[in-house]
């Protein structure tokens, strides 16, 4: 199961990537690619493939703690929480781990989203300066333009890919990151699907096998709250 493995893949991302200065023009929630406020959460379910049946492992809550002034931008701490207990342990009361939240700090510009944080599931201090953020999604941008993380190439697969999940449609950004590192039974390739004034709608993982990739695992979006906007699948 990767899900969380390429959670994480997605948050290291923008801190190997080195960049020039953030632009701390503001940029309205309606517009930004991975919208922040006070009181935001996002609500996502988790598949995966056990052995060509499809499954079910959990769900991942992301939510805005708290609102800072960084040089004058609002940047925001956020809580990510990863609950991949079955079904049986949740009714057993078994309570979730804490190795499974981490936080880091975001904020929009017009260059796209940046972003500061650890992925040890470490807490990370308030900011002093915005220097230490970087580059993470790049937005507005155009199908097919490839840019360096690190090591790794990310690609704009499309400006408008039309993409539905429980709580609705959406027309998205699709950004594609391929890991060959290492063996390659832990070879991953991600897409990310961000639509402007929602963030993140869908996360697809898949794994190399027998030559060619295939779809592993996923995340989709089941609920969201932003300031007068609350939309659920139920």
């Amino acid at each position: 199961m990767k899900t969380w493995a390429g959670w994480m893949l997605i948050m290291t991302a923008g801190l190997l990537w080195a960049e020039d200065a953030p632009d701390p023009a503001k940029i309205p929630l309606e517009k930004a690619i991975m919208p922040r406020a006070e009181g935001a959460e996002w609500h996502y379910t988790s598949f995966w493939f056990d052995e060509g049946r499809l499954k079910s492992s959990g769900s991942v809550v992301e939510e805005v703690l708290e609102r800072i002034s960084v040089d004058g931008v609002d940047s925001y701490k956020i809580k990510r929480t990863f609950d991949f207990r079955t079904l049986t342990e949740r009714l057993s009361g078994m309570l979730a781990t804490e190795d499974t939240v981490d936080t880091f700090w975001e904020f929009s510009e017009e260059k796209g989203v940046r972003s500061l944080g650890r992925w040890r599931f470490e807490d990370v201090p308030a900011p002093s300066s915005l220097k230490p953020f970087q580059l993470l999604f790049p937005y507005p941008t155009k199908k097919g333009h490839t840019y360096k993380v690190g090591e790794v190439t990310w690609k704009v697969l499309d400006e408008t890919r039309e993409v539905t999940v429980p709580v609705g449609s959406f027309k998205c950004v699709v950004y594609q990151s391929v890991h060959t590192t290492g063996n390659e039974e832990h070879w991953s390739r991600d897409r990310v699907y961000l639509a402007p004034g929602t963030g993140l709608v869908k996360m697809e993982i898949d794994a190399y096998r027998n030559g060619k990739w295939v779809l592993d695992t996923w995340d989709e979006l089941v609920s969201f709250t932003l300031p007068g906007r609350k939309v659920s699948s139920d």
